[in-house]
């Protein structure tokens, strides 16, 4: 399991991950930026005892986690205009643009399980995690919609990121997780699902892991508790970040900004534009829903070339999203990496030069 640091990769994809106390996972995330090789603080030392590196100064703790979650702010405002539409829609789903493309092929998608034979259970139940996000974006329509009224960032994230995560993944399926096989010259084709693993087949382990997470805090109410307490909050002297993340963690957010910022560089690495998973969704919807009746065999051969048009399309984004899926991967990667670095330095000549100042007063003193 790859990590990078505050904003690491988080729980197992293949089974339900066992969260920690909330102190301990935001503790584990936060140092381990700090203390990793790659981007370790000047400030960190070895405690003889547990043989672990600990952080001496709490201050560069809080710089950093400002810092970054400044920074995916602010990649957010400047993502492409795909994504901000789903930001537009201010967390009524349903009011998104392309809900009943999504809706549509969620349904189709659950009726073509329920026609397929002997599906492994671990594979039925992947495949049912996405499903179940789903309906839950819909059931938390009040919950997002306050998040953008009350201006709640880290829910506002986790909106986008939830949503663009449901949108790639129904692209993979229905361009990788499933066979069309046209038999005998028939009109319609077989459509079945592949049953395999859907990690083996390649969806990032990140994009279910945001799925897996958002269904988790559905069924646990924290996305409603995190906008409660943020409606009630004041904002006093204490930054609006803090608040913002301090929030979240508080009611048991504790994954979001390692997935929240893991995805949005992603996605803003990958070549693929969510238009062309809605393309896809519309060639599976051809092939799936319209089951062709006996009466329109008079157009049987107009009809089979459009429908291997879509397949091809379909196979087409398929081998594009398998190249594209490992190069935008390790971008992101190196990307965080140079990040979490340049941000932790940052961070120790900003501790280092408060401790000068406090010096200097005490010998002014």
């Amino acid at each position: 399991m790859a990590t990078f640091g505050l904003f690491s990769t988080v729980g197992s994809v293949n089974h339900a991950p066992k969260q920690k106390s909330i102190s301990c996972a935001w503790e584990d995330t936060l140092n381990d930026i700090l203390t990793n090789e790659r981007s370790r603080s000047f400030y960190t030392t070895v405690v003889t005892e547990s043989g672990k590196p600990e952080l001496t100064n709490e201050g560069v703790k809080s710089f950093v986690l400002d810092k970054l979650y400044s920074i995916v702010t602010q990649k957010i405002s400047k993502m492409d205009v795909e994504y901000q539409d789903i930001l537009k829609s201010a967390g009524n789903y349903q009011k998104y643009r392309h809900f009943q493309s999504i809706d549509d092929t969620v349904k189709g998608l659950i009726d073509l399980i329920k026609t397929t034979d002997k599906l492994d259970k671990v594979n039925v139940t992947q495949l049912n995690e996405i499903f179940d996000c789903h309906s839950n974006l819909i059931k938390c329509t009040k919950d997002f919609s306050d998040a953008f009224k009350f201006n709640v960032g880290t829910v506002k994230q986790y909106y986008l990121t939830v949503v663009a995560s449901l949108i790639y993944a129904t692209g993979f399926i229905v361009t990788s997780m499933i066979d069309y096989e046209q038999r005998n010259g028939n009109v319609n084709y077989d459509i079945v699902f592949k049953n395999e693993n859907i990690l083996e087949r390649g969806l990032p382990k990140n994009m279910l892991s945001i799925i897996h997470q958002f269904n988790e805090d559905v069924r646990n109410k924290v996305i409603s508790k995190s906008v409660s307490m943020q409606k009630n909050t004041k904002l006093t002297r204490e930054s609006a970040t803090a608040i913002a993340i301090g929030t979240a963690v508080a009611v048991g957010l504790v994954a979001l900004p390692a997935l929240i910022r893991y995805a949005i560089y992603f996605f803003m690495h990958s070549k693929i534009k969510l238009a062309e998973y809605f393309e896809a969704q519309a060639a599976f919807m051809e092939l799936n829903i319209r089951k062709l009746e006996a009466s329109n065999i008079k157009d049987k051969e107009k009809i089979i070339e459009k429908q291997k048009k879509s397949v091809e399309k379909l196979l087409q984004l398929a081998a594009k999203i398998s190249a594209d899926k490992y190069s935008a991967e390790k971008e992101t990667q190196k990307e965080i990496e140079a990040e979490d670095k340049q941000v932790v330095k940052d961070a120790d000549d900003d501790a280092k030069k408060q401790e000068s100042q406090f010096n200097d007063s005490d010998i002014l003193l």
